[in-house]
């Protein structure tokens, strides 16, 4: 009788330890134990657009392509070189207008708890007054968004590379931002406009929507007040976000593993009567 008693008592200790590593497997599972990122808008863009005139005399050249497809590639060249002269009809001096843009980024979904977005880009353009009312303008514009919900777990974020926004002349429409916010809200990671190496980092707070948004147009214009006006831009950067492991996880991981040791390390009851 004591014999069944002490193998009874086996038995029960052994189906707990069982259910409880159970238990702790299952919860360990549970996605909440890693918080999701959820990918709800993305805005890939870019334009060139540039005019030569004089008079009655004028080119203008404009092209644009965009992406918003919630993952995948985005890729953009295209160039053009305009030029009125005193000689053409209804001319009245003459002038130059020559812009380039290159532009690609690739957002990479590479699960439901991660994402990176890389961009590059290469600008260059030139507006020139030559003769009389002749005028030029340029505009190389590109946006990289992407607006994003995290759920669950807090997230962190990482923006590396370089960036160069070229000159600053107080033009129209002149533009250079990249910043990480919460839509609508206060709410600022970072912002910068300036030149420079970037490495940025920092924790993003689950049950709200963030957005990193890039956007740079290089804008030039030239008249006779103005002759000359260049500039040149570039970057090529990494932005990644991914969730942070809730910390109670390890916990249960090393709960978990106790248990399945125990189970296996417990040696076998001997028949002593």
């Amino acid at each position: 009788m004591i014999q069944i008693e002490l193998n009874r008592l086996s038995i029960a200790r052994s189906q707990r330890a069982l259910v409880l590593c159970t238990v702790c497997l299952t919860w360990l599972l549970q996605p909440d134990c890693l918080g999701d990122i959820v990918i709800t808008q993305r805005t890939s863009s870019a334009e060139v657009n540039g005019f030569a005139g004089a008079g009655g005399a004028g080119q203008s050249y404009n092209n644009s392509n965009v992406n918003t497809g919630l993952s995948g590639n985005f890729s953009f060249s295209d160039s053009y070189n305009l030029a009125v002269t005193e000689g053409m009809p209804f001319s009245t001096g003459a002038s130059t207008s020559v812009g380039s843009l290159s532009v690609s980024d690739n957002l990479v979904r590479e699960n439901s708890k991660a994402f990176h977005f890389t961009g590059a880009r290469t600008a260059s353009g030139l507006a020139s007054h030559g003769s009389g009312n002749g005028v030029a303008t340029g505009a190389l514009n590109q946006e990289m968004r992407v607006r994003f919900q995290v759920v669950g777990q807090m997230a962190k974020y990482h923006l590396t590379g370089l960036y160069d926004p070229g000159s600053t002349f107080g033009i129209v429409g002149e533009t250079s931002l990249v910043q990480l916010n919460r839509p609508f809200t206060a709410f600022s990671a970072f912002s910068f406009s300036s030149t420079g190496p970037v490495n940025l980092s920092g924790s993003l707070n689950p049950g709200f929507t963030y957005e990193f948004r890039l956007r740079l147009s290089d804008r030039l214009a030239a008249g006779s007040t103005n002759p000359f006006n260049t500039d040149n831009s570039s970057f090529n950067l990494l932005f990644s976000v991914n969730s942070i492991p809730e910390p109670n996880c390890g916990i249960i991981v090393g709960i978990a593993m106790t248990c399945v040791l125990t189970r296996r390390r417990r040696p076998r009851a001997v028949d002593k009567w």
